[in-house]
């Protein structure tokens, strides 16, 4: 009787650890077309009323992004800069369980239209988000934002990592022509 109850206490001790509770929050206020997200580290601010851009972002109860771009996307050519900071209409928002997505995220002009949809997963351990571009047709840019990141002061940040696996240390870029 008692290898069976201590079985029993160590079964429920172990899938009482598995099965904690995932700590996310997800509130769509429509009226205002703001979303505001995160879990227990992080929590954004998504506006998107005619744009589509994180306005805020806390790190650990910190600000660290709360200007007035934020985090969005950016396409600039040699005449024209499109961007998701002024949209002809609000992008299309679905939630479901701890997942945002947001489609119909359409700039650009006549000539060079760009659909986009970004896609948030929340869950205790991190927020992925995914972005994909459609493009019309091809056509020359001059740079591509995928997406483009200001943050509050450059200081915030020790390094980051680049798509090709080297380390910008923000520290040696404290002042003009640094780099």
């Amino acid at each position: 009787m008692i290898k069976k109850t201590l079985f029993s206490f160590v079964a429920f001790f172990y899938l009482f650890n598995l099965c904690t509770a995932q700590t996310f929050s997800i509130k769509n206020d429509k009226q205002s077309h703001v979303i505001t997200f995160g879990n227990s580290k992080l929590k954004f601010v998504l506006t998107y009323d005619h744009q589509c851009r994180i306005s805020k972002m806390f790190v650990n109860g910190q600000v660290v992004i709360d200007t007035s771009a934020g985090i969005y996307s950016e396409i600039k050519t040699l005449n024209k800069n499109f961007t998701t900071l002024k949209l002809a209409a609000s992008p299309v928002i679905s939630v479901s369980g701890n997942v945002i997505n947001i489609g119909d995220i359409k700039y650009g002009d006549d000539n060079k239209m760009i659909n986009e949809s970004w896609k948030f997963v929340i869950n205790e351990p991190d927020i992925k988000f995914t972005l994909s571009r459609n493009i019309s047709k091809a056509f020359e840019v001059e740079s591509v934002s995928f997406p483009a990141i200001e943050f509050n002061n450059v200081h915030t940040w020790e390094g980051a990592f680049q798509g090709f696996g080297g380390i910008a240390w923000f520290y040696l870029f404290k002042e003009k022509l640094c780099t």
